[in-house]
């Protein structure tokens, strides 16, 4: 699979969902805010990204605010 994610968390200033992802291929690792999954020009990271949305939306993938 070329594509891992991690992690994901909330920015408590913007009040949104940071998600990383981690490209095996390009070994980078990959950060959006939620509302920009529909601007990905990377259609595997988007289809990856939305498969996921669910578990995202429901914090399965949060990691706690330090």
């Amino acid at each position: 699979m070329r594509f891992e994610m991690p992690c994901t968390e909330i920015d408590t200033e913007l009040e949104k969902r940071i998600i990383k992802v981690y490209d095996h291929q390009e070994k980078v690792t990959i950060i959006y805010y939620e509302d920009e999954i529909e601007d990905i020009a990377i259609l595997a990271l988007k289809l990856f990204i939305k498969e996921r949305i669910d578990p995202i939306n429901m914090g399965v993938y949060d990691v706690p605010s330090l």
